[in-house]
């Protein structure tokens, strides 16, 4: 993977001119506004996954965690959105090309374990594709 802690650079811009900053605002906006703090930890997590459509346009999708009673049961952000993708006609979605990440730490924080390899298993993923963590 390609991991990339933020510190003023900028990544790819997309057709629209949307470029790593419009999205890790997207996923701090997105966790802000979510009201409801997971019921164990109170930590948030957001992760907004960028996918090229077929025809070569630009979307994403967004996931947060949650967390049962037993914390084994809990579902990250990263996860979340990664299943959502699986819910997309396969012509929609040709590859993932970047992960943003925002959560509630004072410091970026990088995906966990289930994460990564979650990730890199999906068919849409490559070792170009970008983490981007703020």
């Amino acid at each position: 993977r390609n991991p990339v802690m933020r510190g003023g650079e900028c990544g790819l811009v997309d057709e629209r001119g949307f470029d790593d900053d419009h999205w890790v605002r997207q996923a701090h906006r997105v966790r802000d506004e979510r009201a409801r703090r997971p019921s164990q930890s109170k930590f948030r997590v957001v992760a907004v996954v960028v996918y090229e459509r077929g025809d070569g346009t630009v979307s994403h999708v967004i996931g947060h965690n949650d967390e049962a009673a037993c914390l084994k049961n809990s579902i990250c952000a990263e996860r979340a959105a990664f299943v959502q993708l699986c819910m997309l006609p396969q012509s929609a979605c040709s590859r993932v090309t970047a992960v943003y990440i925002a959560s509630d730490a004072a410091e970026p924080i990088t995906p966990g374990a289930l994460c990564r390899e979650f990730m890199m298993s999906s068919p849409l993923t490559s070792t170009d594709t970008r983490i981007v963590m703020e």
